[in-house]
């Protein structure tokens, strides 16, 4: 292989994982080889801010509030359209924080198969594959911040998709249904926790979309090499080293399973 065939499978490859390495190094939890100790530091303070923010800003002040109007099915219904999809986001993001460089293999698997060798039609399948993750990756962006945007944005024109009411809402109104052992509604309190609240949303919205969209990175890369795996089966008779590309294929698949 040449350096121009080398340079441009690699191409292909930064093209493949670009945009959930962006989302994924916001939230600090993107692997990275030889990755040093002060840049692991930081991914791991980034993490735990995130937590932090989110946890005591949004998730503990929501399920306060929850305790206060659970009597309400209107109000109870309102709050758990936030606080459950907030907390599965924390869960998401906590896991695969934990998890970090044991996806790390599975990401070089991907390297190594942009990297190496392939006949135009593998790298059509792969790129085909590729293309389809990549969309789903900025649909789930695209619908999250839009939804972030709303819950974000409205309240500071006076409107609210929420379910507003005197007992959770008695003043101002905040982009979550919230309850705070002081007076949020007083100047700056209010102003503070509104900037957080919409801080929280934002990354809310890349924790809830970012990592499905790795998972689905994973499984159409897989679902390309499954396809070329057949392809390759397929055209069996057309190779005269039958058994060293039978070995080939049959480790072939027992790495991809």
């Amino acid at each position: 292989m040449d350096v121009s065939q080398r340079s441009a499978y690699r191409a292909d490859y930064e093209w493949t994982i670009e945009l959930n390495r962006f989302s994924l190094t916001l939230l600090g939890i993107w692997p990275e080889n030889h990755e040093t100790k002060q840049k692991k530091l930081i991914s791991d303070i980034r993490v735990i801010i995130t937590l932090n923010l989110i946890t005591w800003t949004c998730l503990i002040p929501s399920l306060h509030s929850l305790l206060k109007i659970y009597d309400d099915i209107m109000s109870t219904i309102d709050n758990l359209q936030y606080t459950l999809p907030m907390l599965m986001a924390i869960i998401k993001l906590f896991i695969l924080w934990q998890n970090k460089y044991d996806i790390l293999p599975l990401l070089n698997m991907i390297k190594d198969d942009w990297q190496k060798e392939n006949t135009p039609e593998e790298r059509n399948v792969m790129v085909k594959q590729a293309r389809i993750a990549r969309i789903l990756t900025l649909l789930g962006c695209f619908m999250m911040l839009v939804t972030a945007i709303f819950v974000v944005a409205l309240p500071l024109f006076g409107i609210s998709i929420r379910y507003r009411t005197n007992r959770t809402d008695p003043d101002k109104s905040l982009p979550f249904q919230t309850y705070y052992v002081y007076d949020k509604d007083k100047s700056p309190f209010f102003e503070i926790m509104y900037i957080l609240q919409s801080i929280s949303a934002i990354l809310l919205a890349f924790m809830y979309s970012s990592t499905d969209s790795f998972l689905s990175l994973l499984v159409f890369h897989v679902c390309g090499q499954l396809k070329n795996l057949e392809k390759r089966i397929m055209d069996f008779d057309k190779f005269q080293d039958f058994r060293n590309v039978l070995l080939y294929n049959v480790r072939d698949h027992i790495r991809l399973i």
